[in-house]
């Protein structure tokens, strides 16, 4: 008998890394979805709380994304998990926002009343939600949880319109919602599913109840956590990805197993926030250059008057064409080195080959100690998120 009171069937028993295959294989991560399929890379909702991190997001998981792809028609903006502003599949805007309600009819009742002050306010049109009473504002995240508002946010202005209210019961809502977050970040517990859904612990405890014939235990090295049955199988035998790939800063929510907080790449900092995966481990940070091309930096030094990294450090220390790990071991100068302004940078495609993934991303991309970047025999598919544009 479980803590949750239901019984627990046999456990299968997993290591992290495995675990992190799984979320990064259905979350299509490894392996990009057809051009234009939105919607689908969408289905668990990706948070665009920072300006155009959904896009980064889409562009991860969809072939060809174009530009413009966080305005799809089958794309809505509202504030949802964890009130943080989310792209969502619009079919489903009911599952991310009435199935947040919280089960005190209290409290409901607070949420929906805030919810018809602001569609009263807005009088059938869209409107900057400067344009607001504070006393509305205030009260604005937690009445997109009714479903009855949306939001358009271009990073420099935030528009707030009415939209027809989903017809979902609320405990069907909720039951859907966490069996979105089991299969995308199983396995889990109700403590994660709490924190990333913003419910109440007894909330998702309850939801988790409804949800016990669909459940099945798993070990992750020494720790209960919780799955979908029917992801048991592909639990298993999710694959390895080989090669580099850049995981977007969203994203780094799904190395997460402890719920003591959202994952931060080794050396990630304001420049650098997005992770940098090595055959499925995490090893450095990356960030977009200018022109909108990656560039990466594992190895940085601290600044020795400052706790924060120095940037500086980071292209004082790195790998170039022109000075090879072993010309840098030695001493051996084998060509003056230019400025910063002057060196090449070149970028590469989806699915570029290099021979090295020290060398991956030209004159950004490591120091010759790091083991994110040492040099490595054979070549490796060199897969990054390249939104093009800057974003």
């Amino acid at each position: 008998m479980s803590s949750l009171g239901f019984s627990v069937p046999i456990m299968q028993v997993i290591d992290r890394a495995q675990a992190i295959r799984y979320r990064l294989h259905v979350n299509h991560l490894t392996a990009r979805l057809p051009a234009g399929a939105y919607d689908v890379a969408a289905r668990c909702g990706l948070q665009d709380s920072w300006p155009r991190s959904g896009l980064i997001s889409l562009a991860a998981r969809v072939e060809s994304c174009r530009a413009d792809a966080w305005e799809d028609p089958r794309l809505v903006q509202t504030y949802s998990p964890r009130a943080a502003v989310h792209l969502l599949p619009a079919d489903d805007l009911g599952v991310f926002t009435i199935g947040r309600l919280p089960a005190d009819p209290a409290a409901r009742r607070v949420i929906e009343d805030d919810a018809e002050r602001i569609c009263r306010a807005l009088g059938g049109r869209a409107r900057r939600t400067a344009d607001l009473p504070p006393e509305l504002r205030d009260g604005l995240r937690g009445a997109t949880a009714t479903g009855r508002i949306v939001i358009r946010w271009d990073a420099r202005s935030l528009r707030i319109r009415e939209h027809p209210q989903p017809a979902m019961d609320a405990r069907e809502a909720a039951i859907e919602l966490a069996r979105r977050h089991l299969h995308h970040y199983g396995p889990t517990t109700p403590a994660l599913f709490a924190r990333w859904s913003g419910q109440s612990p007894a909330d998702a405890r309850g939801v988790w109840r409804h949800l016990a014939v669909e459940l099945a235990p798993v070990s992750v090295e020494g720790s209960q956590a919780w799955i979908l049955a029917a992801d048991e199988e592909c639990l298993g035998t999710a694959p390895a990805h080989i090669g580099v790939r850049l995981l977007p800063a969203e994203e780094m929510r799904l190395l997460e197993f402890a719920g003591t907080g959202q994952v931060r790449p080794p050396l990630a900092d304001t420049f650098h926030p997005h992770g940098l995966l090595v055959d499925g481990v995490l090893a450095g940070a990356w960030a977009a250059a200018a022109g909108g091309s990656p560039s990466a930096c594992p190895a940085p030094r601290r600044c020795r008057h400052s706790t924060r990294r120095s940037r500086r450090y980071r292209f004082r220390d790195a790998v170039h064409p022109w000075r090879s790990p072993k010309a840098r071991r030695s001493g051996e100068v084998v060509a003056e080195r230019p400025r910063r302004s002057q060196r090449p940078h070149r970028s590469l495609e989806v699915g570029d080959v290099v021979d090295d993934v020290a060398d991956a991303d030209g004159c950004h991309l490591g120091h010759p100690t790091s083991r994110a970047c040492s040099t490595r025999g054979g070549s490796a598919k060199y897969d990054p998120i390249a939104a093009r544009q800057r974003v």
